[in-house]
């Protein structure tokens, strides 16, 4: 039993390659051929090409147990039923579509029968049409020539008989008015009666019709020299001499002085209409402010008449002028140049209307002169009316409305003219407004800026606080100021023309922008704190506040650039350059006005020593008993000094005040020889440019005062007590100025002028001195007597 399964097995195997390969036929037929991959190479795969029945045999008896094997068989049973079924299903499938295939072509068969049959009966009764029309053509052929000579002559006859009543119906049509149709009539028949006129017949009737149209030439040429002629006769009767040949370069200077006529009326009613509107305007604005005057004294129930009101009538008067000048004026221009052009250019430039070319050139030109003086005279009355109402006061956006407006209306004429630059002069006149407007955006920021630099301080010095916080004040109003114009100027930019010129955008951007907004910071705002600084009544405080906005300014270009950026297409290299430039002042400015205030507390503290010492008889001076009030005053300044300065500039790193001043007494010199030699040896530099750090600008200012007080010692006379006191006075300071002293170099030139004033105040006694032991004097400062007094006063 086994060996029969064993067979029937075998058997099944040997017979699945030919159902593979029909199958893999069909599949291939039908279009539903696996995709081969790296399985098809299997010879265990039993769907693949490579499958080997024996060797599948063997290896399912090793691998697979025998109820395995059943389950394999059953499954393989249902798999060959299945395929068997799908078989039958593609055969009946063919099948159909060979049924459906064989009636397609049994109808085909049976149609082709049936056209071949209609195609004979036309052309049977084609040849029957043609045989019939030959036999007609050749019945009426002797009679043809005959009906073609009698309708030749026919049409001959008419002719001849509206040739000879055509002098009657030209003065029938000009009787009727019918002037057009007459000049139609005569213009038809012209060129028969100017060939035959040779003949006596119709040289008769020749002669009549010239000099029926002679006459009504000359009526239509009085037409036009009529002073009010207007754009209607001009266009009814143009046409009618031109189609009679009456042309000429001298009825162009007609229709162009009459074309010019009417423009300034146009123009004068225009200007009327707005005086009219205007006086209404100020009628009314002066019973508002007589109103308002009454009203003054009395209890006030009203806001009265604001600015905002009369801002709003000089815009609907702008507005209705620019719209009247649209409407009336720039349309009934645009006619005249249309009816100009239909009559003497038209539209093909090898035949201008009839003209001969040098005549049509000289046509030409006069439109183009003639349209240039209009727009140039229209522009000058829009300039100034716009100047009449004050358009620099109104919103940008309502500027840029009311330019676009004019200027878009004029540009329309630009298809009409193309050989006038229409576009260009509206971009040219817009530009003009537009820079205007924006100058007085930029005065008014000025202005505002003016206003900002008029700070005044309480007192010489001021807490660091107060300080910052003008600074941050004035700061944020400058940054406000050039931001507003900024945008200001860029809602002018934005103005939207027919035919924008690409200049408007970078003229802003160049001059206003560029130059007048953001260079404001380094040429106006940098020459207007120097300004206040340099004057007389400026203080220590107010060059220290100018100094804190030159450092904070550099700091807020940027917000100011971004804005120029966000609003406008700043080119950034343009930009960049500006700010450059700008950076390069306000670094410029700082050292200014580090000099200025160096020299500033250096004047000061000089003034208040030599108004105390100038003031004191040393001559007579009673004896000493310790140092004048005027150290302490002059201590006092220099620390209200430092720590003012010291808020706009930190003193230097690394930089502290010395504890001690080396002594200056080696620097003294009692005779006259050696103290000029020791001058010429120490050659000092008083004033030098100082860093940016508090300690440099004290440094400066303490050269500028001891320097002062040689000067001012060298002038006066003094006693022993008088020589000992001012020598008291200089070793107290000295002590008293290592608060104030940060470097060797410094302390160096304070000793070099501490020695050359005690130098000069032994040369300027009139006894014989020694330099006085400052410890021999009490630190107490005298009260009373003529120093206190000096130093009260």
């Amino acid at each position: 039993m086994a060996s029969d399964e064993e067979g029937r097995a075998t058997a099944e195997v040997e017979a699945t390659p030919e159902r593979r390969k029909r199958r893999g036929l069909l599949q291939m037929y039908y279009g539903s051929m696996e995709k081969k991959d790296e399985k098809a190479s299997n010879p265990l795969d039993i769907d693949g090409s490579s499958f080997d029945a024996a060797d599948y045999m063997k290896t399912m008896r090793v691998t697979k147990s025998l109820p395995d094997l059943i389950h394999q068989e059953e499954t393989v049973v249902r798999e060959v039923k299945s395929l068997d079924s799908d078989m039958q299903t593609l055969v009946y499938d063919n099948y159909n579509k060979f049924i459906s295939a064989t009636d397609t072509i049994r109808a085909m068969k049976t149609q082709v029968s049936s056209m071949e049959q209609q195609m004979e009966k036309l052309t049977a009764s084609m040849t029957a049409t043609f045989e019939l029309s030959e036999t007609i053509s050749a019945t009426l052929a002797p009679r043809r020539e005959k009906v073609m000579s009698l309708a030749n002559s026919h049409t001959t006859l008419k002719r001849l008989q509206f040739l000879f009543e055509l002098p009657a119906r030209l003065q029938q049509c000009i009787e009727m008015g019918a002037v057009g149709q007459a000049v139609q009539y005569y213009s038809k028949a012209q060129r028969v009666l100017e060939s035959y006129r040779h003949m006596e017949s119709f040289n008769g009737i020749y002669d009549d019709c010239k000099s029926i149209m002679d006459k009504l030439q000359a009526q239509l040429e009085a037409k036009l020299d009529h002073d009010g002629v207007t754009i209607d006769i001009v266009r009814n009767t143009m046409p009618l001499l031109l189609e009679l040949k009456h042309t000429g370069i001298d009825m162009c200077h007609k229709v162009i002085s009459s074309g010019k006529a009417q423009w300034d009326t146009d123009r004068k009613q225009q200007q009327k209409r707005f005086q009219t509107a205007a006086v209404a305007f100020n009628d009314s604005t002066t019973q508002e402010q007589d109103a308002e005057e009454q009203s003054a004294t009395q209890p006030e129930t009203s806001d009265g008449p604001s600015l905002a009101s009369n801002l709003d009538a000089r815009v609907e008067q702008l507005e209705a002028f620019v719209m009247d000048g649209n409407q009336h004026c720039f349309y009934n221009l645009v006619e005249w140049i249309l009816c100009y052009q239909d009559a003497f250019l038209g539209t093909d430039d090898q035949a201008q209307a009839g003209l001969p070319k040098d005549e049509a050139d000289q046509a030409s030109e006069l439109l183009v002169e003639f349209t240039s003086a209009c727009l140039h005279e229209y522009f000058e009355d829009l300039s100034a009316t716009f100047e009449k109402c004050q358009f620099v006061a109104m919103p940008p956006p309502k500027t840029v409305e009311l330019l676009a407006l004019a200027a878009n209306g004029i540009a329309t004429m630009q298809e009409i003219v193309p050989s006038v630059n229409v576009t260009d002069q509206c971009a040219q006149f817009a530009t003009k407004m537009l820079m205007q407007a924006a100058s007085a955006y930029v005065k008014q920021m000025h202005q505002q800026l003016d206003v900002l630099f008029k700070v005044e301080f309480d007192g010489t010095f001021v807490s660091g606080t107060d300080l910052q916080q003008a600074a941050t004040v004035t700061t944020n109003a400058i940054k406000q100021a050039l931001v507003t114009a900024i945008q200001n100027v860029s809602a002018l930019v934005k103005i939207n023309l027919t035919a924008r010129s690409e200049t408007i955008e970078s003229t802003l951007i160049r001059r206003v922008v560029l130059k007048q907004v953001i260079g404001a910071i380094g040429d106006d705002i940098a020459h207007q704190l120097l300004k206040a600084c340099s004057s007389p009544s400026s203080t220590p405080a107010t060059c220290c506040w100018a100094a804190m906005l030159s450092l904070a300014l550099p700091q807020e270009l940027g917000g100011i650039v971004d804005a120029a950026q966000v609003n406008l297409d700043v080119p950034p290299r343009a930009i960049t350059k500006q700010v450059a430039m700008c950076e390069q002042q306000l670094q410029s400015l700082a050292r200014s006005l580090r000099s200025i205030l160096a020299m500033q507390l250096g004047t000061m503290l000089s003034q208040l020593v030599a108004d105390s010492y100038t003031q004191t008889n040393w001559f007579t001076h009673g004896p000493c008993v310790g140092p004048s009030p005027i150290v302490e005053d002059v201590c006092t300044l220099l620390h209200q000094g430092l720590e003012m300065v010291s808020a706009v500039f930190p003193i230097a790193d690394g930089c502290e005040s010395l504890t001690t001043l080396k002594s200056f007494r080696s620097r003294i010199q009692q005779d006259t020889v050696s103290q000029v030699h020791r001058l010429f040896s120490d050659a000092i530099e008083i004033f030098q440019v100082p860093e940016p750090c508090a300690d440099s600008i004290l440094a400066t200012a303490l050269r500028v005062l001891l320097k002062s007080i040689h000067e001012t010692v060298r002038t006066l006379v003094f006693n022993a007590e008088g020589a000992a006191q001012l020598q008291v006075d200089m070793f107290q300071l000295h002590s008293r100025l290592a608060n104030f002293v940060f470097t060797p170099d410094v302390e160096s030139d304070v000793n070099a002028l501490f020695g050359q004033v005690v130098s000069s105040v032994l040369l300027r006694c009139t006894q014989d001195v020694k330099v006085v032991d400052p410890s021999e004097y009490t630190a107490k400062v005298t009260v009373g007597g003529d120093m206190g007094d000096a130093s009260s006063a």
